[in-house]
């Protein structure tokens, strides 16, 4: 288990990905092991106003984050649902 309540920061719905071998993938083979792969998640930093994404190991979860990506800005949430009709820059 992996918390961002140590970084003041919330979570969102996490994402699931596979680890493949991109050299010899074969689109009907998936993971070797159910959780062999990455869990992708948005994270609201609260200090900064700010949201990052970050990758775990999922057989790692306790060790936290192998990856960020920080943003500029937040993404407020639910995001993947809603529509604006402005354009952020």
């Amino acid at each position: 288990m992996w918390s961002a309540r140590k970084e003041f920061g919330v979570i969102g719905e996490p994402i699931f990905i596979p680890r493949v071998d991109p050299l010899n993938y074969d689109p009907n083979q998936g993971p070797l092991d159910e959780d062999d792969g990455w869990v992708m998640t948005q994270l609201y930093d609260a200090r900064n106003h700010a949201t990052q994404f970050v990758v775990l190991d999922a057989k790692k979860l306790d060790q936290g984050p192998v990856a960020r990506l920080h943003l500029d800005r937040h993404i407020p949430y639910g995001f993947h649902g809603t529509f604006s009709h402005r354009v952020f820059k």
